[in-house]
């Protein structure tokens, strides 16, 4: 009967799509199911019986006896993930539990595993965390200050121009709001605050802003929302773009201009009043003459 069991037992496991597998305490294989064997490409009566040493590559079958000994030592399931080479050298990678296996009698007398292939959903994790590399280190190279904000305006994420020019550090900023707005530059901030809530983007609208010494700085703001990969919006980014030195330059350059204008002005008058002198000393010279 109890023999009966155990290869229905064993029928059963051959069944699950999982590398199923039972190592006693010494590192030997006991028990496994088809997709271990096809995992190993050998067949199961080939695999039982021998040592782990025996079936994997050194490198791989002395981390496997670590793992199965950590997990007997500390007597408690461990998850892992790791990459694993099948039969035909393909590279998978799998999240692996080991839970302690006990006797009648409650003594440890080795591991179960369970290894489920998690090699698309760590493709598509690895892609994502490339993604987000590219995004952030497209923020990071960015000359202008920028700041990206989440649906209720605090700070996510300050790149490192913004902190040259502004001041505050992420550290400081995030998941704050952005307090740095003049109290008389508010009313075109809520004008663009009320463009991206509507999913509006805008461009170059010049305002001030304040560093965190207190320094005003004019600056083009330029802003829009963005969205996940679902099309859900996430949040607003914001470009700060610092046009201080500029506004200066035309400030001297239109002052130039004045005094240009000024002097050209005087430069006219003083022409006409010569004019008008000259006249007025031919008259003066003519009298002098008749009353002589």
């Amino acid at each position: 009967m109890l023999n009966e069991q155990y290869h229905n037992i064993l029928e059963l496991i051959d069944t699950i799509p999982h590398i199923i597998s039972h190592r006693d305490c010494d590192g030997y294989i006991r028990i496994c199911n088809q997709a271990f064997a096809d995992f190993v490409g050998k067949p199961a009566d080939e695999i039982i019986g021998r040592h782990v040493l025996e079936i994997f590559k050194p490198k791989q079958g002395k981390l496997f006896l670590e793992l199965d000994q950590q997990s007997i030592s500390q007597n408690k399931s461990l998850q892992t993930v790791l990459p694993l080479y099948n039969s035909e050298g393909e590279r998978h990678f799998y999240e692996i539990i080991r839970t302690p296996m006990r006797d009648p009698t409650g003594v440890i007398k080795g591991v179960a595993i369970v290894a489920h292939d998690i090699t698309e959903k760590e493709f598509l994790r690895e892609k994502a965390e490339a993604e987000n590399y590219r995004y952030l280190a497209s923020l990071e190279a960015s000359p202008m200050p920028m700041v990206v904000y989440n649906m209720v305006g605090e700070v996510d994420y300050i790149n490192p121009a913004f902190v040259e020019i502004f001041g505050w550090t992420l550290e400081e900023c995030q998941g704050k709001k952005m307090n740095f707005v003049p109290d008389d530059c508010w009313p075109e901030t809520r004008e663009m605050i009320e463009m991206v809530k509507r999913g509006e983007s805008f461009n170059d609208i010049e305002t001030r802003r304040l560093t965190r010494n207190g320094k005003t700085v004019i600056v083009s703001v330029s802003g829009a929302m963005f969205r996940d990969r679902r099309g859900q919006l996430q949040g607003s980014i914001i470009t700060l773009r610092d046009i201080t030195h500029q506004k200066n330059l035309e400030e001297q350059l239109n002052h130039s201009r004045k005094m240009e204008a000024l002097g050209n002005l005087a430069g006219g008058i003083a022409h006409d009043f010569n004019n008008l002198l000259t006249a007025i000393r031919g008259h003066v010279s003519i009298i002098r003459m008749k009353a002589e």
